[in-house]
């Protein structure tokens, strides 16, 4: 899926990997590690009170070109964690690679 077009066009790739929504109150998500991600990993979004702890974001793969990134690094719009209209949010204790924003 990585063709170094990210969400901008190229392949067709999952987008919001992992989408969080309306979450309310003192919830967490805690110990992954995600490797190798297609674009945008976590999407958050209406949600409140939710601690995202120990959550590893592997993408180093996608810094190096491949057969369909036509020389450049074939990972792009890989952000890490995307927040909207969402309160009291807590990243702790996390690592992110990737290829751009970290949290957008």
């Amino acid at each position: 899926y990585w063709d170094g077009e990210g969400s901008n066009g190229g392949d067709e790739k999952p987008n919001h990997f992992i989408a969080v929504k309306k979450v309310l109150g003192n919830s967490f998500i805690k110990d992954l590690y995600i490797l190798n991600y297609p674009v945008h990993c976590f999407y958050i979004s209406g949600s409140q009170g939710l601690t995202l702890q120990n959550i590893i974001l592997n993408n180093t793969m996608g810094d190096k070109p491949n057969a369909k990134s036509g020389g450049i690094p074939a990972g792009l719009n890989t952000d890490g964690f995307g927040l909207a209209s969402s309160d009291n949010i807590i990243l702790k204790d996390s690592k992110v690679w990737n290829q751009d924003d970290c949290l957008a």
